[in-house]
């Protein structure tokens, strides 16, 4: 009987003290923000990417317990190693739901100006908007909130599935056609076929709306101005179709129908088709 007491309690603090480590190196965290501050509470060692608002990159931090971040325009910060993750913020637009997402606070988010469900901070983003809208709307709906930001940064990027940071006109139907190639359909590390789409659908977006920008980015992209696969080998994509937008259309419907993830093999396997 006693030996039985004893193994249920040893059993118990084994149990016990197993999750204690587990949730000392894999901790719950609650991530506040208010007021242009962000606090994370960990319930132990916490591996953290953030934005760094004055270069433009990513950074790497660790921490334990606890620990604070101010920010002036935007964070972006993704939480590595927390297996359960609470987040509240005023100015959170969007959660870190996945490992390969990010939390996103931006401090001007009470005064964004909204189309449908896309929200933007500049009045002048209203009629690109609206353009790349209707010209994405040939491949699919994107039904989903969709958070447009125009930063002056040296680049454009995603954080997917909801936020865009772009830096320029030219990037819009780019950053946004990841929605489709990078998040409703996911490409493997090594891979490069969403790049180049979504790039051939920037060029095609400007062929709908500025000719004179459409044919300087043909000659950018002949010269060898952009590296791969944002340059020949789009001109290369585009020649294949015979500059056949609704062709290309229906290549990228046909991918979002039938696939989940895709590699760049499989991708060149399904050009053959078309």
């Amino acid at each position: 009987m006693q030996s039985n007491v004893f193994k249920t309690r040893y059993l118990l603090f084994f149990i016990f003290f197993s999750l204690i480590i587990f949730f000392l190196f894999f901790p719950i965290t609650f991530t506040l923000e208010k007021k242009g501050q962000i606090i994370i509470f960990s319930s132990g060692y916490t591996n953290i990417l953030l934005f760094d608002e004055l270069s433009f990159d990513f950074n790497n931090n660790k921490f334990f317990f606890y620990y604070k971040l101010p920010y002036h325009d935007i964070q972006i910060l993704n939480i590595i190693n927390s297996p359960l993750r609470m987040q509240k913020g005023e100015n959170l637009i969007q959660k870190q739901n996945r490992k390969s997402s990010a939390m996103v606070f931006y401090k001007d988010s009470h005064n964004l100006f909204k189309f449908d469900n896309y929200y933007y901070n500049r009045k002048w983003l209203e009629a690109k908007v609206k353009d790349v809208s209707s010209f994405l709307h040939n491949i699919g709906p994107i039904e989903e909130k969709v958070y447009i930001l125009h930063l002056e940064m040296y680049r454009s990027f995603q954080i997917l599935p909801n936020v865009y940071i772009i830096s320029s006109f030219k990037d819009l139907a780019h950053e946004l056609s990841h929605y489709f190639f990078g998040y409703q359909v996911k490409a493997d590390a090594n891979s490069t076929w969403h790049e180049l789409l979504c790039e051939v659908n920037s060029v095609l977006f400007l062929r709908s709306f500025s000719r004179y920008r459409y044919l300087k980015e043909l000659e950018l992209k002949t010269v060898g101005f952009y590296y791969e696969p944002y340059g020949k080998s789009v001109i290369n994509f585009l020649e294949y179709f015979n500059y056949d937008q609704e062709r290309i259309f229906e290549l990228e419907r046909f991918i979002l129908k039938n696939y989940k993830s895709l590699d760049d093999k499989e991708f060149e396997n399904i050009i053959k088709k078309f």
